[in-house]
């Protein structure tokens, strides 16, 4: 791997790592959520021990974990205007 390749996989994981911690907030998930989510998927103690492919496979549940969330906020709220 050279360095530049090396930089490039730094920063990919970096920006995964944000997109992860923004989305883990945004569904109300905290340290333990992501633990018990991380070992029980990939047999990993940490999120530190993950890999790009895990990483973004990690980032791709939590993406569906928050469209979930927001499709029943917005059903919630068309039922309130059903009242």
């Amino acid at each position: 791997m050279t360095r530049k390749d090396s930089q490039t996989e730094i920063q990919k994981r970096v920006e995964l790592v944000a997109q992860i911690e923004t989305l883990k907030k945004a569904i109300g998930w905290n340290i333990n959520d992501e633990m018990n989510y991380v070992k029980k998927c990939f047999s990993k103690a940490s999120r530190a021990f993950l890999n790009l492919e895990e990483l973004q496979q990690y980032l791709n549940y939590l993406e569906s974990q928050f469209d979930g969330e927001m499709e029943r906020q917005s059903q919630n709220q068309l039922n309130l205007f059903e009242l």
